[in-house]
């Protein structure tokens, strides 16, 4: 298994648009092959932090996923809100 865990900064004017996609792309997430579990939190004490937790069978799952059309798009849609590059922290995790 492998858990991924990103903290972003998002634009104070891209915000809004971010918290509308992220739902749908964490729905889809969990609906793809390998994904055990993708959680994502608006932060309450630190405005335009958003942190996600993704939990995956195995790194080729979590890689599927990343160059699916969905992800690239999503992706795409998160450069264009974030106002830094994201905090990203990969861990094996043994079962």
């Amino acid at each position: 298994m492998i858990l991924i865990k990103t903290k972003a900064l998002l634009r104070a004017d891209a915000q809004a648009r971010f918290l509308v996609a992220i739902p749908r792309y964490a729905a889809r997430a969990r609906r793809n092959e390998g994904c055990l579990a993708f959680e994502w939190k608006a932060s309450r004490t630190e405005p335009g932090v958003v942190e996600t937790v993704e939990t995956w069978a195995c790194p080729l799952s979590a890689m599927a996923h990343l160059a699916a059309p969905h992800a690239r798009r999503f992706q795409k849609l998160a450069a264009d809100c974030r106002a830094a590059l994201p905090e990203l922290i990969t861990l094996p995790v043994s079962s």
